[in-house]
């Protein structure tokens, strides 16, 4: 009896050493590019985000608009059909190709919006040449003053906000077994603050380790774990996930906050929050004034 409890807790202690077994990761110092998915609605803010960015954004070289057509003259364009899925995909992977479930989630407004997250997580494989650094940027965030994305080790900075949304932790719970839980793992930090530079190590790493679990790619484990009951809201965050992975993977993410708002466009507004210091503001189309 003895040297069975010596084994459970040895194997109790083992695993939970070897969750807390930090990464070092290495980094690339190659330029930032920024992709920004953009669907023709959120055209309105699209040329104040890609100038934003240009002139606040440091060490930024390309900036790449992912969307069905082009939709502005100032940044490069890749056609979302470069990538391993389309959105038709996407909504087969949801409803686990039960042809009457099918029928029920193509109805969903919300499978554009899964898509430019996955759009955004695939880009550093998928686009040509585009640098092991990318900046996921949002198509209504405009950036107003200086911004650093990483330090001089090419360890990323994160920004951070406040929100907890259930059921974004649910379904990354169900992604892998470390580090997600149903509750926050940082309890005062959130990972959704509308950009988040995505580095190419860490996504390898996260996309093994999904993959491993679910013997699926993992675009499609990404949505196989959808919530069907939240698909009407917001049932899961590339931003979350990404951010509290790399979190609790290594100590090489360091989170550095910003001045930021989510507000209203309009062009007073967004220049009096230039003027006050802001380093960024979000003008959401849900936003009236």
């Amino acid at each position: 009896m003895k040297k069975i409890i010596f084994l459970l807790l040895l194997c109790f202690f083992t695993v939970h050493s070897n969750q807390n077994i930090k990464t070092t990761y290495t980094f690339s110092p190659d330029p930032i590019d920024v992709i920004i998915p953009c669907h023709a609605k959120d055209k309105r803010t699209l040329d104040l985000v890609i100038k934003g960015i240009k002139e606040n954004g440091k060490n930024i070289r390309r900036i790449i608009i992912i969307s069905a057509q082009p939709l502005s003259e100032l940044a490069e364009w890749v056609p979302e059909d470069i990538f391993p899925f389309s959105k038709k995909d996407l909504i087969n992977a949801i409803a686990k190709e039960n042809k009457e479930l099918i029928k029920k989630v193509s109805k969903s407004s919300r499978i554009g919006w899964i898509y430019q997250q996955l759009l955004k997580l695939y880009s550093p494989f998928v686009i040509e040449n585009i640098s092991p650094n990318v900046l996921a940027l949002d198509a209504d965030t405009v950036f107003l003053n200086p911004v650093e994305f990483m330090n001089e080790k090419s360890e990323p900075y994160f920004n951070v906000g406040t929100e907890h949304h259930r059921p974004y932790f649910e379904h990354a719970a169900k992604l892998l077994d470390h580090p997600f839980t149903i509750t926050k793992l940082f309890p005062r930090h959130s990972g959704i603050c509308h950009h988040m530079l995505l580095q190419k190590p860490v996504l390898e790493d996260l996309f093994e380790k999904i993959e491993e679990k679910s013997g699926m790619a993992a675009w499609k484990t990404l949505c196989f774990h959808v919530n069907l009951a939240h698909l009407r809201g917001s049932c899961m965050s590339e931003y979350e996930i990404y951010f509290n992975f790399i979190m609790s993977r290594t100590d090489q993410a360091k989170i550095r906050k910003l001045k930021w708002a989510n507000a209203a466009y309009r062009s007073h507004t967004i220049s009096r929050y230039k003027n006050h210091g802001y380093h960024y503001v979000s003008c959401h189309a849900y936003i009236k004034r």
